[in-house]
């Protein structure tokens, strides 16, 4: 009987223990989603940074920030990188589609040589840039994970926002931006 007693008060314990533990599973789970978000979603403005084109010409990104209803479609990448390669193909199809009234451009974050190099391999069919300040753009737009962007901004907001590889819905959103009458 008092095993059984014994027993009945351990297992409360253990109920608990593993309660717990669950419980820390679940806050770093959340912890780590949280930190693999975009931190830039739909209707935000991009803080501004410098750019420097492959051929040593300075961008800046006020340039963008306009009401004049002009489209841009910005690509954020890294190279070598398994889903930025993966979506080259799609911000080509982007590229090839966009009308006078949009302009895209890519942001190739290593420097201005990868940039260079990655520019006369021919793979990319929209122009390239790469950021004065690394580590200022970074910061600037909260990238904490090498994956791909894609950002649409337009009158001085995003209106559509990827991280990662873009799939199908994702060009089909952008090509309603891009064409509305499509």
């Amino acid at each position: 009987m008092k095993i059984k007693k014994e027993l009945l008060l351990f297992f409360p314990w253990v109920v608990i223990f593993a309660l717990a533990f669950y419980i820390y599973i679940l806050k770093e789970e959340n912890t780590q989603l949280r930190e693999s978000l975009p931190s830039l979603c739909t209707g935000d403005r991009i803080d501004y940074f410098m750019l420097t084109g492959t051929d040593g010409s300075a961008v800046d990104t006020r340039d963008i920030d306009t009401d004049d209803g002009k489209t841009f479609i910005i690509f954020i990448f890294e190279s070598p990188c398994s889903s930025c390669n993966k979506s080259i193909p799609v911000w080509n199809k982007i590229t090839s589609e966009a009308g006078n009234n949009s302009r895209v451009f890519g942001i190739i974050s290593e420097g201005r040589e990868k940039a260079a190099e990655f520019s006369e391999s021919g793979v990319a069919k929209f122009n390239l840039f790469t950021p004065l300040d690394r580590q200022d753009f970074l910061k600037r737009l909260n990238i904490r994970i090498n994956l791909p962007q894609t950002i649409v901004y337009r009158n001085g907001k995003i209106i559509f926002i990827r991280l990662g590889e873009l799939q199908l819905d994702d060009y089909l959103q952008i090509k309603k931006i891009i064409s509305p009458g499509i």
